[in-house]
């Protein structure tokens, strides 16, 4: 069995048989963090609960369906990135001191529920297939930084609250997104980045789709062989890195990817 690493009040769990791992956690009680660099024999997170001081939690990929109920009583959790399918989104949406969140494959008519996170700062999505062509996302009073990612036939985002604070929108492939009037319903909105899209090529070529909006930066730029401005992978991977930021130490990178 596979010993976990501690660094820096964060427990890193790695390989794939942590079955019995987990149940090591009575050792461990004051950890701030947790990172679970594959999930792919967990399905129980409770001994979570002997972690009542855990600040952050990164759950990366896992053959079954997790059960994430114990998390919303982790009063002091702030930090949550799931990599994986669970059972049931709803202890998310309980959790509402949570500042970061990172949830991979949630589908996209629940995220209409993430209106009572008021305290979420940065959330990046990816969706799952959207078949009425319209997203409608929460207005969240404290939200910086959007990322939405590969949301299938999305064609048109609707805002049913306002988010008076939202500074930076990352769009990832959306490629069936023609409509950016929403954009004028976000005050503080001042970035706007689009990746894998045909908004963005017309952005690139100096159209104007962002419709008189002042003071709103786009990128990225193209250069005359028809590449982006990041060099590489990792160049792009670091700049989005440059966005998200949770605060707890030792989680930037698991918490951003």
């Amino acid at each position: 069995m596979e010993q976990p690493q501690l660094k820096k009040g964060v427990l890193r769990f790695l390989g794939h048989d942590l079955g019995s791992s987990i149940a090591q956690l009575d050792q461990y009680k004051n950890v701030k963090g947790i990172i679970f660099q594959t999930a792919f024999e967990i399905s129980d997170l409770s001994p979570l609960l002997q972690c009542r001081k855990l600040e952050a939690i990164h759950i990366g990929g896992s053959r079954k369906q997790i059960d994430l109920s114990a998390l919303s009583e982790l009063k002091a959790l702030k930090h949550v990135s799931i990599q994986c399918k669970t059972k049931d989104y709803t202890p998310l949406f309980e959790m509402t001191q949570l500042e970061n969140l990172v949830i991979r494959s949630m589908p996209i008519e629940l995220a209409c529920e993430l209106h009572r996170l008021n305290q979420l700062k940065n959330l990046r999505l990816h969706l799952g297939g959207c078949k009425s062509g319209t997203a409608e996302l929460p207005g969240l009073p404290s939200l910086k930084y959007l990322e939405l990612w590969q949301v299938k036939g999305l064609k048109q985002i609707e805002f049913t609250g306002k988010c008076p604070k939202l500074h930076m929108l990352f769009l990832d492939r959306i490629k069936h997104l023609t409509d950016l009037s929403f954009l004028a319903s976000l005050p503080a909105l001042k970035h706007l980045h689009i990746e894998g899209s045909p908004l963005g090529d017309q952005i690139n070529a100096g159209k104007n789709v962002l419709k008189g909006i002042k003071g709103l930066t786009a990128t990225p730029k193209m250069n005359p062989h028809g590449r982006d401005e990041f060099g590489s992978a990792q160049q792009r991977m670091d700049y989005r890195a440059t966005l998200f930021k949770p605060s707890t130490v030792g989680l930037k990178s698991e918490m951003y990817y």
